[in-house]
């Protein structure tokens, strides 16, 4: 859980790679009532909802392995949708949609089972809905990595789902296109870059700027870099110091470091 803006929880996930959900805190009221006193705070709930223990991560190893004690793993699906659990586990998606629409069309799926196929059929058809957003979002604002990373995930787990056959086709056109690629990698180092810029690291983001600049000269990729290397020269913050005070309140190098 975080209470940071959504934006920067998508980028520590994908950074990342975490596989759990994680939920944004809004109202405080969560935090009141599992007793957050700072942060990073662990706490310990059991399935009926119980809060069974809250505290610093480095202390939870012991306090887990006590509450997993004697406890029975409940599958995340019904024993009826034990076959799609596994491929949803290995992200095979659309062959998971193609596995419920049978069941549920066999019509042999008891009433509550067939409802969770329902909703299982529903999630993955606004996941691949998304992935198609972002991959028409991603080439209008010529996000090429963006739409290249959505493009992959069509391809590689919604087939036979529509679209994801072309997703595939449109893959294969890109890797066959120097040009497509390059503004990909530019991306990908935009991508990196911003990400830094976001924890603070402006000179090692100023860097990689620089670099797509010289690597991927002439591309829409190369120009947004070095209008972002601009920006951090022009705003100061290459030379900020995060141990500085009056460097975090301004957001750009105070004229102590600025010197510097």
């Amino acid at each position: 859980m975080s209470d940071e803006e959504t934006g920067l929880i998508e980028k520590y996930v994908e950074k990342h790679k975490i596989g759990f959900p994680i939920a944004r805190l809004g109202s405080g009221e969560f935090e009141k009532a599992i007793g957050v006193t700072g942060f990073p705070t662990s706490a310990l709930i059991d399935p009926r909802g119980k809060l069974v223990w809250t505290g610093h991560p480095a202390m939870a190893d012991g306090k887990i392995g006590d509450a997993l004690k004697g406890s029975k793993k409940t599958p995340l699906l019904p024993a009826a949708l034990a076959d799609v659990e596994k491929l949803l586990d290995k992200k095979q998606f659309g062959a998971a949609h193609g596995a419920l629409a049978q069941l549920k069309d066999g019509g042999k799926l008891a009433q509550a089972d067939a409802a969770a196929a329902q909703a299982l059929l529903d999630y993955i058809e606004k996941r691949s809905e998304a992935l198609h957003r972002q991959i028409a979002d991603g080439i209008t604002a010529e996000d090429f990595f963006g739409a290249w990373r959505a493009m992959n995930q069509l391809a590689t787990g919604f087939v036979p789902m529509p679209g994801a056959t072309e997703a595939v086709a449109k893959v294969e056109e890109w890797k066959q296109d120097p040009a497509m690629m390059a503004e990909v990698d530019a991306g990908e180092k935009l991508a990196e870059a911003a990400e830094l810029e976001d924890e603070g690291e402006f000179e090692a983001a100023y860097k990689i700027y620089k670099a797509i600049v010289k690597k991927h000269k002439d591309t829409k990729g190369a120009a947004r870099a070095a209008a972002k290397a601009r920006e951090l020269d022009e705003g100061a913050k290459r030379k900020i110091d995060k141990s500085c005070g009056e460097c975090r309140q301004l957001g750009r190098a105070c004229v102590r470091h600025s010197k510097g």
